[in-house]
């Protein structure tokens, strides 16, 4: 029985950079919705501000109208599709922002609202089956600490990314 526990935790342990390199890299995402890198980016677009306004809260008004349905799927079709997919739809979402900065009028006003959405449908996706995927890599008597230092670093991480983004604009 030590055995097996001894090699669950060294199995659980060697995934964990992927786990923390996962967290921090979707928390970048997350954290151009909430500090301001996006509103700056929209304004320099010359979105109007009340559209700036819906647009930023778009996500977290599509999160909560799908993560319970994502949550069902991922029990029926898979976490791993439904975890991958939501990564992807997030990651063209951020393609979609930087195409719009190419076009003009009625292209970049509709890239950047897809964008938008594609952000708030892939962030369901991926927080419906987040916790579900960590739970047989986190053994219980380490998921208090474990989640708190995966806190710690993703926002760690987007703390020193916006310092940079804000150093960069400043050059």
């Amino acid at each position: 029985m030590t055995e097996d526990a001894d090699r669950q935790n060294n199995k659980a342990s060697r995934v964990y950079p992927a786990i923390f390199m996962t967290a921090s890299l979707g928390g970048l995402s997350f954290l151009a919705f909430s500090n301001g890198l996006l509103l700056a980016y929209f304004s320099r677009l010359k979105i109007a501000s009340s559209e700036i306004l819906f647009l930023l809260a778009l996500p977290s008004i599509l999160q909560f109208l799908l993560v319970l349905i994502f949550s069902y799927l991922s029990d029926r079709v898979g976490k791993k599709v439904i975890g991958a997919s939501g990564l992807l739809c997030s990651a063209s979402a951020f393609y979609l922002f930087w195409q719009a900065g190419f076009t003009e009028g009625f292209w970049r006003h509709g890239l950047t609202v897809m964008g938008v959405i594609f952000f708030g449908i892939g962030t369901a996706m991926t927080f419906s089956n987040w916790f579900a995927l960590l739970h047989p890599l986190v053994p219980q008597q380490r998921r208090g600490r474990f989640f708190g230092r995966l806190r710690l670093t993703w926002q760690g991480v987007g703390f020193l990314f916006s310092l940079l983004v804000f150093y960069l604009l400043e050059q």
